[in-house]
């Protein structure tokens, strides 16, 4: 048990445009038969675990504070922002860690020391973010988030 945390890529695939057709297809030859039409195509952008920290910017910055395991879309602009806030921490760990990136004590969330693993998962998620930004055509996914411990 403990903090588990998702981002999420998810591109419609229902319809029938030729485009998503052929993009149907592909992915049908793959997995075989299914019980249904095929609508999403959904890929684990990123994982988590017991990073709080983490989950608590997610929390306060998309969630609205609300914490219950929900699915909660994720802008561009807002992985921009994890980016840049872990930028920020990055450079000055001591002091902006806990004013950018404060850890979160919950029931299973782990350590809320700021410690080698905070920093790693700091650094893990600047790079991860950094290189969705980089090279995920967004205008063909959908990010979502979800956590559950």
């Amino acid at each position: 048990m403990g903090l588990d945390m998702y981002l999420s890529a998810k591109r419609f695939v229902g319809g029938h445009h030729t485009e998503t057709a052929k993009f149907k297809q592909l992915i049908l030859r793959a997995v075989g038969e299914m019980p249904g039409e095929l609508t999403y195509v959904t890929a684990e952008a990123c994982y988590w675990r017991k990073a709080n920290h983490i989950h608590a910017w997610f929390v306060e910055h998309v969630q609205k504070g609300e914490d219950n395991g929900g699915d909660y879309y994720v802008s561009r602009e807002q992985l921009t922002l994890l980016r840049d806030t872990c930028r920020v921490v990055i450079a000055n760990p001591a002091e902006e860690g806990p004013a950018h990136l404060p850890t979160q004590a919950g029931f299973f969330f782990g350590n809320t020391e700021y410690d080698t693993y905070y920093m790693d998962e700091v650094m893990r998620t600047e790079e991860r973010l950094t290189e969705l930004l980089e090279t995920t055509a967004f205008d063909d996914w959908d990010f979502e988030y979800n956590a559950s411990w």
